[in-house]
């Protein structure tokens, strides 16, 4: 009967935590795309002079523009999602990986920031401000996350990314609830590849 030394027996449960770690911390890029993936894309606004106050929309008219909103920077980003997802799927956490998923979380801020404006310019109807409110928060709450995450890809401990693949992981929940409960069939959702 062979015996094992002692390091062996210690060494697998921090095997095991590492492989738990590198899946959570895959949901929470996994997480990050799909925020990301609200948008993502470039959008330009050239106007001359203090923009006029945007007339009230109705429920549908204001779920119809931000789904347009996001529709339009997701449709420009797919190529970074589909990256991202790859990335993921492979489910290592080599230096490589933690790079370049850092890398890409941070190409997608611009976007959402750009999402955070263009959807408050929108001026929803009365029953409904609040709720596009909380997407706008939630949506502040991602750029925020995403900087994190990224900061953490770079230089953070497996209990740091953890911790903020938890935090991503209750963002993009809440996002996604909110987004359902308003009827919104892009914004807030998770990015699916066709």
């Amino acid at each position: 009967m062979e015996r094992r030394g002692r390091s062996e027996r210690v060494g697998r449960p921090v095997v095991r935590r590492a492989r738990a770690a590198s899946a959570a911390i895959g949901a929470a890029l996994l997480a990050a795309a799909i925020l990301a993936g609200c948008g993502g894309g470039s959008s330009s606004s050239s106007s001359s002079g203090p923009p006029e106050p945007a007339a009230e929309l109705s429920h549908a008219e204001w779920v119809a523009e931000a789904d347009a909103v996001c529709e339009e920077d997701r449709e420009a980003n797919a190529g970074r999602e589909e990256e991202f997802g790859e990335l993921i799927q492979r489910g290592e956490l080599t230096p490589r990986t933690r790079e370049t998923a850092a890398t890409l979380i941070r190409g997608a801020i611009p976007a959402i920031e750009r999402e955070v404006e263009r959807l408050g310019e929108l001026t929803p109807d009365a029953d409904d401000q609040e709720a596009a409110a909380e997407v706008i928060a939630e949506l502040k709450l991602t750029i925020k996350l995403n900087r994190s995450l990224a900061a953490g890809l770079d230089h953070g401990s497996v209990a740091e990314l953890e911790t903020l693949a938890q935090e991503v992981e209750a963002n993009a929940t809440a996002l996604e609830g909110i987004a359902e409960d308003l009827g919104l069939t892009v914004c807030g959702r998770p990015y699916e590849a066709e």
